[in-house]
Order: structure tokens, then C-alpha cells, then sequence
């Protein structure tokens, strides 16, 4: 009789592996492209953000492609901004999907602005799906307000 070693590690390795082959093919099937695009149109989506600041201001500049500006909020609470918006899938919902690679969905950002930073001063433009908004830098504390687009 072959004498065989008892490896631990090895059986819960493959264990492992087959529960990783069993759920790529429960998601990832070829025969299944409707339901895992369909999952995905509303995945998670955090757009870039630059944010610097200067002597004189603070900034933060947001790639926002395919956002329109009524579905885009800004406001300051505090000594935050708050970024909230959203954009869709331009696909039926019955079309198949053959690739799906652009987030879609809602989201919600928040950003400390900086002590010396003038709430009332904040002023924000949204152009061509960038966000820019600009704060001037003081000795006054933020307050809360809603911050208008231009």
C-alpha cells in the first residue's frame, strides 16, 4: 500500500480554488452577459478629484463625464463639501451587453475644506463634465449653505 502524506495546507488550498471556479462561473458565465452587465450598470462609481491649495485658495477640480448638471449637488455643511451625483446608462435595458467598462450609478463624496478656507467665498462651474470649485482663503469658520452652479 502507497503510503500518502496528510498536507493541510494543500486541501484547503484546493478547496479554496474550487469555491473561486464555482463563483467566476456563477457571475461570469458566457451564457449569463444580460444579468452581469445589467448588475454592473449601477456599480460603484467614485470619479476623479484633484483637490490643492494656495496662499490664497482652496481648489478642487472633479471629472464628472456624462453628468448632467441637474443631477449634480454641491454644498457646504460645516467644514465639509459635499459632492453628491449620478449618471445612467445610455443601454435598453433589454439590449445585450457585450462590454460594460464606465461606472454608472449614484454617489456621495465628502471633503474636509481647510480651516482658513471662507465658506461664503465658495463658488463652483461645471463645464464640458468638470467640476471646478474654488474656495478663498481667510480667517472666518464655514458655515452651512448650498453652493450654486455657473
Amino acid at each position: 500500500m502507497a503510503r500518502v502524506e496528510w498536507n493541510p495546507v494543500a486541501r484547503e488550498l484546493e478547496s479554496m480554488k474550487e469555491r473561486m471556479e464555482s463563483l467566476y462561473s456563477e457571475n461570469f458565465s458566457e451564457g449569463d452577459k444580460r444579468s452581469s452587465c445589467e448588475a454592473s450598470r449601477e456599480g460603484d462609481w467614485n470619479p476623479a478629484v484633484d483637490i490643492w491649495e494656495t496662499e490664497d485658495e482652496w481648489v478642487m477640480v472633479a471629472d464628472l463625464p456624462g453628468v448632467r448638471e441637474d443631477d449634480l449637488h454641491l454644498e457646504m455643511d460645516g467644514g465639509l463639501l459635499v459632492l453628491r451625483a449620478g449618471r445612467r446608462d445610455d443601454a435598453p435595458l433589454d439590449a445585450l451587453c457585450l462590454q460594460n467598462e464606465r461606472g454608472m450609478g449614484d454617489f456621495r463624496r465628502s471633503f474636509a475644506i481647510p480651516e482658513g478656507a471662507c465658506a461664503e467665498s465658495v463658488s463652483a462651474e461645471f463645464r464640458d463634465g468638470v467640476l471646478r470649485v474654488v474656495a478663498s482663503r481667510t480667517d472666518a469658520r464655514p458655515s452651512a449653505r448650498r453652493v450654486a452652479l455657473s
